[in-house]
């Protein structure tokens, strides 16, 4: 009788703790949910007053929505960098161009994405290449001075001089970008292939959970 007491208080106290953590899942989803609607919110706000238009902010978002379900760019991560270039005075034409090019070359990874966002808009607004930049750059995996001396045969000692001099435009840096990452460059395709890894496949799950 004893056992049959004890089993049965077991019973209820675990169809108790059942019953709690469902409210408690519940709610957490909820909550999730309503932070992602309540960023998604801000974010198309934030792009309407960017691109001085709410039907080319919405174009923005729903091109965003596109490039997250198709590469290892989370979602929230492709809108981060966007605002940002956005910021920093890049042109709305710009930016998916941009996106797809620094996404290459960061090889999908978020935090050199994130990186190279940055430090890419801020070239862009001085319009040209200073030395901290070059630094950043080159710690998120890429040297544009490199791709430019393979261009134009010119040594890496002369055009950090010429960056010195504010020779090395913001421009420049853009065609070193889409160097790399066009055809025949060694980034070529690669968010395409990092989008297929175990990693990749995660990131765009994660994206579909937040659309």
């Amino acid at each position: 009788k004893s056992t049959d007491d004890a089993s049965g208080s077991n019973n209820r106290l675990l169809s108790s703790v059942r019953t709690v953590a469902a409210a408690y899942l519940s709610f957490q989803g909820a909550k999730a949910g309503l932070k992602i609607a309540s960023d998604m919110e801000q974010a198309a706000v934030s792009f309407e007053v960017m691109t001085g238009s709410a039907q080319k902010g919405q174009k923005v978002l729903s091109d965003l929505r596109k490039f997250a379900a198709s590469t290892p760019i989370t979602l929230s991560g492709a809108q981060s960098a966007a605002q940002t270039l956005l910021a920093f005075g890049v042109s709305t034409e710009k930016i998916m161009p941009s996106l797809r090019m620094l996404g290459d070359v960061s090889g999908g990874n978020q935090e050199r994405f994130k990186s190279l966002a940055l430090v890419f808009a801020d070239v862009q607004s001085r319009g040209r290449l200073m030395g901290q930049d070059l630094l950043q750059l080159i710690n998120a995996g890429f040297n544009p001075l490199q791709i430019i001396s393979e261009k134009t045969g010119k040594s890496l000692t002369d055009l950090k001089k010429d960056m010195e001099n504010g020779a090395i435009s913001a421009d420049m840096v853009t065609q070193a970008f889409l160097s790399a990452t066009g055809e025949g460059g060694r980034f070529f395709g690669m968010m395409d292939r990092m989008s297929k890894t175990a990693l990749g496949s995660y990131n765009q799950l994660i994206s579909a959970i937040q659309e």
